[in-house]
């Protein structure tokens, strides 16, 4: 989560038109510890935690749905590095895509050292990693029925 932070510490977008909600699940690490440090280290970004009990991605997603005071979510994960446009890109996205309601995006697999021999492009999309490249377009509709 360290990495989280720092990369939410140093975006593009004024610290003043986001927010940060940490939403813990149950952990039973140091989740809470190093969330409360950020909260309370961080003045000038407005950063809320709360405790999720009930078990779940949904439960946890919902609840900062709930939580939330903004027009425009975006969900990341703990262990997510973010580029230090992403934040403005997304709002600027919105902004020029009035019409669209939901958006995807890169991301890119990083390795502590040396990428692992037994990675391959079979198993980097199971370890989250998603690049259809640089151009904008739209998700594949699907309908009820249609193979996934």
């Amino acid at each position: 989560m360290p990495g989280l932070f720092d990369s939410i510490k140093n975006q593009t977008l004024p610290s003043g038109n986001f927010e940060v909600l940490i939403i813990n699940n149950n952990s039973s690490d140091n989740t809470e510890e190093l969330s409360l440090s950020f909260v309370n280290n961080n003045s000038g970004i407005t950063v809320r935690y709360y405790d999720e009990t009930n078990q779940g991605l949904s439960y946890a997603r919902n609840r900062g749905i709930k939580e939330a005071s903004g027009e425009l979510l975006t969900f990341i994960d703990d262990d997510a590095i973010l580029s230090n446009d992403f934040l403005e890109n997304t709002v600027e996205f919105f902004d020029n895509h009035p019409d669209v309601g939901a958006a995807g995006g890169k991301i890119l697999l990083q390795f502590t050292g040396e990428e692992p021999s037994w990675n391959n492009i079979f198993l980097s999309p199971l370890l989250g990693y998603f690049n259809y490249g640089d151009k904008t377009r739209p998700f594949k509709t699907i309908t009820s029925g249609d193979p996934i």
